[in-house]
């Protein structure tokens, strides 16, 4: 059942990320607070991770924010 994998995947997600960590690529943090400080580009996010996972990932590097607008993995189930 999709429902329970989602549940399941998004209960565990918060203590991998903790566990394993990771990092950024060099670089990225920049990259995106200079195309922030641009009026021509609008930041969007496009992943086949589903909305709350993709959101658990990106504000554990402190990213989430750096995005106005997405298309996520749950967006459609097809």
């Amino acid at each position: 059942n999709q429902h329970r994998l989602r549940d399941a995947y998004l209960a565990n997600l918060p203590g991998r990320l903790a566990e394993r960590g990771g990092e950024v690529c060099p670089g990225v943090p920049e990259l995106l607070a200079a195309l922030a400080l641009r009026s021509d580009a609008v930041l969007g996010l496009l992943t086949g991770n589903m909305r709350a996972g993709a959101r658990h990932k990106l504000d554990y590097f402190g990213l989430w924010d750096r995005f106005a607008c997405g298309g996520f993995g749950d967006d459609r189930y097809d």
